[in-house]
């Protein structure tokens, strides 16, 4: 039993596999990791210490360099409320846009 009573405050493990591919003309890095949603649209971010819990071959996306061209696997383990249902990754794109001023 928690402290505070039940469980009602605990979250359930999600672990994601998934690949990107950096189509953009240069190298990129990641600074903010993925986020799922649920169906009610609550977001949750990735574990602070994602790599702490990853298979030892596995890495997770923040910092990692991302070449021109060439997909590349990553993996992050999120914690979602122990309600959450239809739960779907949220995937962006690479492609910032630069300032010409």
């Amino acid at each position: 039993m928690c402290p505070g009573g039940g469980h009602d405050n605990l979250g359930a493990a999600l672990y994601v596999r998934y690949k990107v591919t950096n189509q953009t003309h240069e190298e990129e890095q990641i600074l903010i990791g993925p986020e799922v949603r649920d169906s009610r649209g609550r977001r949750f971010k990735e574990l602070d210490e994602n790599e702490t819990y990853l298979p030892y071959d596995e890495t997770g996306i923040t910092l990692e360099a991302l070449p021109t061209s060439q997909p590349k696997t990553f993996s992050a383990i999120f914690e979602v409320a122990n309600d959450a249902s239809g739960v779907v990754f949220l995937a962006r794109s690479l492609g910032f846009t630069k300032s010409t001023c």
